[in-house]
């Protein structure tokens, strides 16, 4: 019984999900912008692929690397996938384009994501 009680609330949420990411990918293939690729990587984070979550994120940063509100959910996603490498660099170029924007609440989540798992390795 529960897993039926499950799988009624869970099914309509990833009908929805998807339904959002197709429309989303033919807004997409019109006209990319900043707004559409972001919404596209959250969906497919939603869904579960990080992997195409981060295609999109890549996408962000090579086409609109001056939208500085990509940067903390991209260094996170890298994060979650122990890439700490690319999570630092990330971080510093999203860094540099907060300051540069002037965009103090991007600039001081960043710090903060970075003061979480950086710190205290080194």
């Amino acid at each position: 019984m529960q897993l039926a009680t499950i799988f009624i609330t869970i099914l309509p949420n990833v009908c929805l999900m998807s339904l959002r990411l197709n429309k989303l990918l033919e807004m997409n293939s019109k006209s990319s912008n900043a707004f559409t690729l972001f919404a596209i990587a959250k969906e497919y984070e939603a869904l579960g692929d990080s992997d195409k979550a981060l295609q999109y994120y890549a996408q962000l940063e090579n086409n609109f690397p001056e939208d500085t509100g990509f940067y903390y959910h991209y260094a996170q996603l890298m994060q979650l996938n122990s890439n700490m490498d690319e999570f630092k660099r990330i971080i510093k170029k999203g860094m540099e384009h907060c300051k540069k924007a002037g965009d103090s609440h991007a600039l001081a989540e960043l710090h903060g994501l970075y003061n979480q798992f950086i710190e205290d390795d080194e």
